[in-house]
């Protein structure tokens, strides 16, 4: 359904400028999209590090009870970093490409938060051995 039609339909008579402004705005504007992204890369760059070195500290039996903690610890502000990373960089190819739609916003938000809650629920309800 078009905003001209809701418009017609409710004959809602708003001057041109309230109709334009209420109905075609940007929910998230390219500047706040990009500034999400380097944001984001940044926790993704250092929690990603901080993982892999305690990956790798686990592996060769260096501190291997502080290493592990922090392993367990970063797992999940991890793949949060890295999902919106993730998805702030997919959106912003889709705004290069021309592809503005709010349809796959949603989907894109709604398959991101479905990743992130099944990797909660299966951190917390089935515990590492």
């Amino acid at each position: 359904m078009s905003s001209l039609f809701f418009l017609r339909k409710f004959k809602l008579n708003l001057p041109v400028h309230i109709r334009y402004t209420f109905f075609k705005t940007n929910l998230m504007p390219e500047k706040t999209l990009q500034n999400i992204n380097r944001i984001s890369f940044l926790f993704f760059a250092v929690l990603g590090a901080t993982h892999l070195l305690a990956m790798l500290s686990i592996s060769n039996g260096y501190m291997a009870e502080t290493a592990k903690a922090i392993y367990q610890i970063l797992d999940i502000p991890f793949l949060l970093a890295t999902l919106i990373y993730g998805g702030s960089a997919f959106k912003i190819g889709l705004n290069k490409i021309g592809l503005r739609s709010q349809v796959l916003t949603t989907i894109l938000v709604t398959l991101l938060s479905i990743i992130f809650l099944l990797t909660l629920y299966i951190n917390f309800f089935f515990p590492d051995s």
